[in-house]
């Protein structure tokens, strides 16, 4: 499993995590305060991607 850290991530930096997100290969992340016990974090994952029909 590759593991990523961006020290305080840009605006740029996100929406690249985001784009890289695969559901083939169950792909997330985690953004949140480098601290001992955090208030806060954010997840995101792709639970699956919806097909064009025609």
């Amino acid at each position: 499993m590759a593991m990523n850290h961006i020290d305080d991530p840009s605006e740029d930096a996100i929406y690249m995590l985001i784009d890289d997100l695969k559901d083939s290969d169950n792909t997330f992340f985690v953004i949140q305060p480098d601290e001992d016990a955090p208030a806060w974090y954010v997840s995101a994952a792709v639970l699956e991607r919806a097909r064009a029909t025609k």
